[in-house]
C-alpha cells in the first residue's frame, strides 16, 4: 500500500519508549484503519474520538 509512494504523517504524541505516535495516510486512504482492518494492529492505551471511530471497523 506504501512502497514507493508518498505517506502523509500527523504526529499525535510520544509513546512512554518516545516512539512518534499518530495518523498515516496514503492518496486520502488511512493507513491506521487499513492496518486495523487486517487485524495487523491493534488499539492500545486511551482513545481520542477519531480512534473511536477506528474501533468500529
Amino acid at each position: 500500500m506504501v512502497f514507493g509512494k508518498v505517506v502523509e504523517l500527523e504526529r499525535i504524541d510520544k509513546d512512554r519508549y518516545g516512539r512518534s505516535i499518530g495518523w498515516v495516510t496514503v492518496n486520502g486512504r488511512s493507513l491506521n484503519r487499513e492496518l486495523l482492518i487486517g487485524y495487523l494492529a491493534c488499539p492500545v492505551g486511551k482513545r481520542s474520538a477519531k480512534q473511536a471511530d477506528l474501533a468500529v471497523v
